[in-house]
C-alpha cells in the first residue's frame, strides 16, 4: 500500500511502481498555502547527525508538499514531515 498526493488518484487506485502493484490508502492534494496539521506534523527542530531539522524546510506550495535541503552556516538543513495516521501495512 501507498500513500499519494496526486490529483489523478483517489483512495483504492492502484498504482505500479518498481514492477508491484499498490493501492492508494490515502491521499492529500496540499490544496491551500500550509501544511495541514490535523493530518501531518513536523519533525521537532534538532540537531541529528551533520544537520539540522527545520521546519521552513517543509512547505506547501503549487499543490505540493515540499521538503527541501539547505545549506545553513556550512550545516546541511532539511525538513521533515510525518503523516499522524497509520497507512501503511505488510
Amino acid at each position: 500500500m501507498c500513500g499519494c498526493a496526486s490529483p489523478f488518484l483517489g483512495t483504492d487506485e492502484k498504482i505500479e511502481f518498481n514492477g508491484k502493484t499498490y493501492t492508494c490508502t490515502f491521499y492529500n492534494n496540499f490544496d491551500g498555502t500550509q501544511i495541514d496539521s490535523q493530518r501531518w506534523e513536523r519533525c521537532p527542530e534538532y540537531a541529528r547527525q551533520k544537520g539540522f531539522w527545520k521546519n521552513d524546510c517543509s512547505y506547501v506550495e503549487g499543490g505540493n508538499l515540499v521538503i527541501a535541503a539547505k545549506t545553513e552556516n556550512s550545516k546541511l538543513c532539511a525538513g521533515s514531515c510525518a503523516y499522524k495516521e497509520k497507512v501503511f501495512t505488510e
